[in-house]
Parts: C-alpha cells; sequence; structure tokens
C-alpha cells in the first residue's frame, strides 16, 4: 500500500533560528520534524541581522529559499518577490503552510492561481488574526465596509486556518465556519527541554556565573511593553534578594525615547536584574531557575512558556485572556492585576515558600501538562495526518 506524502512549502520569515522571531522559530522546529515523514522546503528572508543570506540553505536539514526582504522596501515589492519565486518552485510543493495570518492575501494567490491546497496559521491575538484585520477602523465608514466585504471573500479561499489557543479558536469562529478550522498548539521538544538534577543544575549555575543558593528568576522573550517587561523590571525594586534574569533582545514598539530609556536605566541600577542576549539554545537558563515570571499582556501560545513547563518550572504569568484553556489556578500562579506591587508580592511570596509541599505540586503539574499536550513529534503528526487529508480531498 503506497503511503501519501504531500510535498510541503513552509513559508515565514525569516526561517532563520539565529533570529529571536517565535513564529519562525516555532516553524523550523516543527518543519524538523515532519521532513522525518514527509518532504519539506520552506521560503525564508534572505537579510538577517543585515547579512545578505545564500539563495538556497539548509536550515536543521530543510532546503529553504531565501528572498530579499526588507521591511523599509514597499510591501507590495515584498510581496511581489515571494510570488515570483513560487511561481519559480511551484512544481516542487502541493501544499502551502504560511505562518502567519499577515500571509493571507499571498495564501489566495496561491490557491487560486497555483491550484495549491493553503494552510494559514494564526500567531498573535490582535495583530495577527483575521477578527483584527476585518475591524480595523477606516476614515470613510463605507469603505470599510465594502472592504470588509472583500476580505471575508477572500478568506473563504483558504483551506484551513490553524488557531494556537482557545482564544484564537473562538475569536476565529466568529469569521470562519468549524470546517475552516484547526485547533493546533504550538510543540516543544520534550527530549531537549528537561529538567536536570541538583548536580546538574549546580554545575550550569557556576558555569554562567551564579551561586548554589540564588534565588533565580527568569524570564526569556522580547523586552517590550507589550510584555509587561516595564512593570517586571519595576518590581524589582520590592522584591527581597532575588534575582531576575531577562534573556532576549529590547524591543522598541509602544515605548517613546524617554520610557524607553527609563527601562534602560531601572535595569542598568538594579544589581539584581541581569540581562543576557538571545540565544537559540536557553534551556541551560530554564535548567538553572527557580520560577519562570511572563507578565505578558497579549499573546498566541508563547513558546517560551512551553518551553519553561517542559523543564519543569513554576510558572507566574498575568492573567491575560490568551491564558484561557491552558493555565489556572491549579498550575500556574496567575496575577489579575499587572502592577509592580503585585508582582513583587507574589515573587516574595513564592520563595519565601518554595520548598513547601504547594509549591512542589505546582511545579509537578507543568511538565506533565507540556508531555500530555504540547509535546512537539505529537504536533507534527497533528500536522502530517491534516496534510495527508488535504491532500487527497
Amino acid at each position: 500500500m503506497n503511503v501519501i506524502k504531500p510535498r510541503i512549502l513552509m513559508v515565514s520569515y525569516p526561517f532563520d533560528k539565529n533570529v529571536p522571531a517565535g513564529g519562525s522559530l516555532q516553524a523550523i522546529r516543527l518543519s524538523k520534524e515532519i521532513i522525518k515523514k514527509l518532504p519539506v522546503i520552506a521560503i525564508g528572508s534572505s537579510v538577517v541581522k543585515g547579512n545578505r543570506k545564500p539563495a538556497l540553505e539548509f536550515v536543521e536539514g530543510i532546503p529553504t529559499y531565501r528572498i530579499y526582504f526588507d521591511a523599509k522596501r514597499p510591501r507590495v515589492l515584498r510581496t511581489l518577490d515571494l510570488l515570483i519565486l513560487m511561481i519559480k518552485i511551484r512544481n516542487m510543493f502541493d501544499i502551502v503552510h504560511f505562518h502567519g495570518f499577515d500571509m493571507y492575501p499571498i495564501c489566495i494567490f496561491a490557491k487560486l492561481i497555483l491550484r495549491k491546497k493553503t494552510i494559514v496559521k494564526i500567531t498573535l491575538n490582535g495583530q495577527d488574526d483575521p477578527l483584527s484585520k476585518l475591524n480595523r477602523p477606516h476614515m470613510f465608514l463605507n469603505l470599510k465596509f465594502k472592504l470588509r466585504a472583500i476580505k471575508l471573500f477572500l478568506y473563504n479561499h483558504i483551506d484551513k486556518v490553524i488557531t494556537i489557543s482557545d482564544e484564537l479558536y473562538y475569536n476565529s469562529r466568529k469569521v470562519f465556519t468549524k470546517s475552516k478550522l484547526e485547533r493546533i498548539p504550538n510543540g516543544v521538544d520534550v527530549d531537549i527541554f528537561c529538567e536536570v538534577d541538583k548536580k546538574h543544575k549546580n554545575a550550569i549555575r557556576k558555569s554562567l556565573r551564579f551561586k548554589n543558593d540564588d534565588k533565580i528568576a527568569l524570564y526569556v522573550g522580547h523586552f517590550g511593553k507589550r510584555k509587561g517587561i516595564p512593570e517586571l523590571v519595576e518590581a524589582w525594586k520590592y522584591v527581597d534578594k532575588a534575582k531576575l534574569i531577562l534573556l532576549g533582545t529590547f524591543f522598541t514598539e509602544g515605548f517613546d525615547s524617554c520610557s524607553f530609556n527609563l527601562l534602560i536605566n531601572q535595569i542598568k541600577k538594579n544589581e539584581n536584574v541581569i540581562t543576557f542576549p538571545y540565544t537559540n539554545n536557553p534551556v541551560e537558563f530554564y535548567q538553572i531557575a527557580d520560577l519562570f515570571v511572563f507578565p505578558s499582556k497579549r499573546e498566541g501560545l508563547p513558546n517560551a512558556i512551553l518551553e519553561a513547563m517542559s523543564c519543569n518550572l513554576p510558572i507566574l504569568a498575568f492573567n491575560g485572556s490568551w491564558t484561557k484553556g491552558f493555565l489556572n489556578s491549579n498550575n500556574c500562579i496567575l496575577i489579575d492585576e499587572l502592577n509592580p506591587r503585585t508582582i513583587a508580592e507574589e515573587v516574595n511570596c513564592f520563595f519565601k515558600n518554595h520548598h513547601t509541599h504547594n509549591s512542589n505540586e505546582l511545579k509537578n503539574q507543568t511538565r506533565t501538562i507540556i508531555e500530555k499536550d504540547f509535546a512537539l513529534s505529537s504536533i507534527a503528526e497533528n500536522f502530517v495526518s491534516l496534510y495527508r487529508e488535504l491532500f487527497v480531498e
């Protein structure tokens, strides 16, 4: 019996593991798993961190075609480059999987002109989702309603829309029929992201210049306003003797120059707030931490949360709408009010009761949840099944 093997094209910018872009990192990790079962190629951007990449290279074993992508170039030119490349390689794929709903116009092109099956993954609520794009304000009300009708017509040509969280699914139900939607979350490699014993943990701490008895809280991600970083950094003025590791890159979106400079100064002045640059292999930072803090206001399903939980870390997070159906008071410390004093109180309380039964119970649930619902190998299997279903329709 012949096994159906549709050929998959992944489209995600920048498709480079050295760049801190959560959706793109998830696309790479997913592709690495899927290629074990199905042929996969990818399209990514050619300019990464100011360096021009080759037109074709291999990323984690995935043949990756690169196009010139510069945010300063007009969007229409960037889109045209992608369309031309897809036409050139059209005989190399059967299904196009776009990571990010921003790409839905190109998805329509792939469907109607290239006659390919199409999948679009929604990655962030309030920005990269169909409902927010439909409701985008326009200075002329009549034109807004006409554009909305056109968008709805175009949306209907997408074969499948992937939602990674309950919030994204229920918001998308206001736009798409159930048959169009699939709920497939992000995944994490549970073999790489895992807890280590105390001896190994202390050895890693020593290599990173931390003491065995340091109380360490960790945040991983970009240092932006949406992520709640200003509140988190200010909270550390009231935290008792614990270290805060910020692992990632500064992100100026949402800041004016004054508030951004204030954030930088607050970090410099507090010796217990330590920044480390982005790394594509953050696992050792999770393994030395005692608590993972994530005060983000708006998300899809962040890789960092999954990675921390896979390493069996207790989680402290802002109780935003993105947590629904995923985090709750039984498996996480949720704060309803995002202000520095509240964050500090919860952190101090956690470290005061760090070795109590309740703290250990909270910790032990996180890994179990990941193994059950978010293991990357299982997520990849779900996509393989979906691709095969689409291919035979």
